[in-house]
């Protein structure tokens, strides 16, 4: 098992953790579209839309700062290749499974090259 060491690791941490608040945010913000369809309430909408967009913007910027130590590729953009078999989260591979392992196991594995990784946040 590969490691990030500090204070890559601390950064990386919080990029996950960013990454799942903007998550959240997407699913309010649908939230808020039906209830602006359903009952006409636009003041969810008006507040999480543009919180998601600032949020997943940071997020998208910093995504490209953090490497797998196994392969050097980059751990949080997904690209158009074919993925891992081992990069499994219930059957799907992609850069946000990635964030919430990091988040709340503080280890992943790469869907590049799928090693196992851990963060030592």
């Amino acid at each position: 098992m590969h490691a990030i060491e500090q204070p890559i690791s601390r950064s990386l941490y919080a990029e996950s953790w960013l990454i799942v608040w903007s998550s959240c945010w997407l699913a309010v913000l649908f939230v808020g579209v039906i209830a602006v369809l359903v009952f006409g309430w636009p003041w969810l909408l008006a507040v999480a839309l543009p919180v998601f967009l600032i949020s997943q913007g940071i997020a998208i910027a910093f995504a490209f700062r953090f490497r797998c130590p196994a392969c050097d590729r980059r751990l949080l953009v997904q690209g158009f290749g074919p993925w891992h078999p081992a990069r499994k989260f219930p059957g799907i591979a992609s850069w946000i499974a990635v964030a919430l392992d990091i988040a709340r196991h503080r280890e992943f594995t790469c869907l590049h090259c799928g090693e196992k990784c851990a963060v030592k946040a």
